[in-house]
């Protein structure tokens, strides 16, 4: 492949980033502290020096008596007038249905533009009936354009629904079909990327379709407005809780919606900015959950990366967890990754590696958590020999082991 096809091919890896420090809402608010505290102590210091040598004054001369005279019936009035303004101010100020209508008007534009971006993903099979007839089976679900480039563009999607398919239609917003190519996939997560050439794409089209803006999900949190959109389908709602999807060789935060629906439908979460924030349906689908549930973008951002750039990764074979502190205390474990399953014929499992195994380092990087081992993995390839430090539970304690590993192709 050439280096201008390897160019066209590659996933944007700047679309999914994490803000500079200095932009992040948390940064800011904590300027914004520091500021309200300095101010608050210069004043606080600066009305201490101007009252002292009052005070010191009235000390001396405390045998002197004052004698203040009570309020009048007007300055009353007018005390009670001044703070009953602001209440009537705030009651003027409560939102009513027009507000709310106006509130929901705006979340419907931001999803309208966003619709550009948003495809239908069809893998369809043939097979033979009973009678030699060719018949056609047809699974959809709901993509995102991940990249435009002159010559292709890139859809993110489930895997399940073309992993069979004799072909790939990609129906566009505006109702234009085209052709599409398996670009990646992968069985875990179960996450695929198509491609479709820009130049069966008529020139209305092509330039319609846009690549999708994508936000750093850490920043979203419990109670934020949320917006679910599919193909053909748009929702409003909020989150509800940010709970961890385990899966082999990774931790993936997910982003629980109170928006009822079905996750197997597929789709992305965005934020009132118009950028994605989730990813519905990826393993998702198979929760007892008739809410729509998705993980967060930035969470998968370096297997999309990937998968987009047709990057082979590496497989170790273990689904883990992180050993707090609480229960690092509570039983007398050391602190890593616990390993609560091992995968069948992996190579952690060819290599003696047994469930409530606690690994501590990988190729000597301490291991703490598993965005720490998932952080090691992504810097070794299939085929790489990694040394592996665990401790194993015996009778009475832990006793350290150390064991070297061959990554497979996952």
């Amino acid at each position: 492949m050439s280096e201008d096809e390897k160019k066209k091919d590659s996933f944007i890896q700047e679309q999914i980033r994490k803000k500079p420090f200095y932009r992040r809402k948390s940064f800011r608010r904590t300027v914004r502290g520091v500021a309200v505290t300095v101010i608050f102590g210069v004043s606080a210091g600066g009305t201490f020096a101007f009252v002292q040598p009052f005070a010191l004054h009235y000390m001396k001369e405390k045998d002197k008596m004052v004698v203040v005279g009570g309020e009048t019936e007007s300055e009353t009035a007018a005390t009670e007038r001044e703070t009953a303004a602001p209440l009537e101010e705030a009651a003027a100020q409560k939102p009513d249905l027009n507000d709310y209508e106006q509130f929901y008007t705006e979340m419907a534009e931001i999803a309208d533009e966003t619709k550009r971006s948003i495809v239908t993903v069809t893998g369809v099979a043939s097979e033979l009936d009973l009678f030699n007839d060719v018949s056609e089976s047809h699974s959809s679900t709901a993509g995102v354009i991940i990249s435009k480039t002159e010559g292709t563009l890139l859809i993110l999607t489930e895997k399940n629904t073309i992993s069979d398919a004799d072909s790939i239609k990609v129906t566009f917003e505006d109702g234009s079909i085209a052709d599409g190519w398996l670009q990646a996939s992968d069985e875990i997560s179960d996450l695929a990327v198509v491609k479709v050439f820009s130049r069966e794409l008529g020139e209305t089209t092509a330039a319609y379709v846009e690549a999708a803006e994508f936000a750093d999900s850490g920043e979203t949190k419990i109670g934020d407005p949320i917006i679910a959109l599919s193909a053909g389908y748009v929702s409003f709602g909020m989150v509800t809780a940010q709970p961890y999807l385990y899966l082999c060789d990774g931790s993936y935060q997910r982003i629980n919606t109170d928006i009822i629906g079905k996750n197997e439908n597929g789709g992305i979460l965005m934020n009132l900015d118009g950028q994605v924030v989730g990813i519905l349906g990826p393993d998702t689908k198979n929760a007892d959950s008739s809410t729509l549930n998705g993980v967060g973008i930035s969470e998968i951002g370096g297997l999309v990366n990937a998968l987009a750039s047709r990057t082979s990764l590496p497989y170790f074979g273990i689904l883990g967890k992180d050993v707090t502190d609480a229960l690092s205390k509570e039983l007398n474990m050391p602190k890593g990754v616990i390993v609560m399953q091992v995968e069948e014929g992996s190579p952690a499992m060819e290599n003696g590696i047994q469930a409530t195994d606690v690994i501590t380092s990988l190729d000597g990087s301490e291991v703490e958590s598993m965005q720490d081992y998932m952080a090691i993995l992504r810097d070794r390839k299939p085929g790489d020999t990694i040394s592996v430090s665990l401790w194993r539970k015996g009778k009475s304690e832990y006793k350290e082991t150390k064991v070297n590993i061959t990554l497979a192709k996952r």
